[in-house]
């Protein structure tokens, strides 16, 4: 499982690459404290500055096995949502950052003073069940449909990103 989630981390940190945006794959806690932000909770799998928009994405990029049974899939959508899950472990991270954006922008690249925008999202390979229950309380999107989230005019909503909203 921590083979396929570092190859979804480096093929994610390659659709940034492609799209010619500022970017920093595997920013650590150490990275962090270094640069002035003292109390990131976890490393950050994929920083990406969009400064057109102002959006400093923080991705948590995750490829959890497919659960079919119902209790395979219950376990598996707790991951997610647990006191301690993928979720809340991004929204600290989230938390963290949108404090002080300017460091987490600066190891993407990018040394302009502007006000940000930080977006919590969520990259999977397949589209996530947890995605689809009520207040998900953060976006996710499958790794085909990355570049078109990034460019979107507008921040997608919690929930699965749909393509064209």
């Amino acid at each position: 499982r921590q083979r396929r989630n570092l190859q979804l981390e480096d093929e994610a940190a390659a659709v940034a690459r492609d799209l010619r945006l500022p970017h920093r794959a595997n920013w650590t806690i150490q990275e962090a404290q270094a640069a002035g932000t003292a109390d990131l909770p976890g490393e950050v799998d994929l920083l990406v500055a969009d400064a057109t928009n102002r959006r400093l994405w923080i991705c948590e990029v995750k490829d959890p096995e497919a659960a079919f049974a119902p209790a395979a899939l219950g376990r598996h959508i707790e991951r997610f949502t647990r006191r301690k899950g993928y979720i809340a472990k991004l929204l600290a991270k989230v938390s963290a950052i949108a404090m002080n954006p300017a460091p987490a922008a600066a190891a993407c690249g990018v040394q302009d003073e502007m006000t940000w925008t930080v977006v919590p999202l969520m990259v999977t390979r397949a589209i996530e069940p947890a995605a689809f229950l009520d207040n998900p309380k953060v976006s996710f999107t499958v790794l085909d449909d990355l570049p078109v989230v990034l460019r979107a005019e507008h921040e997608p909503a919690p929930g699965h990103a749909r393509i064209g909203e």
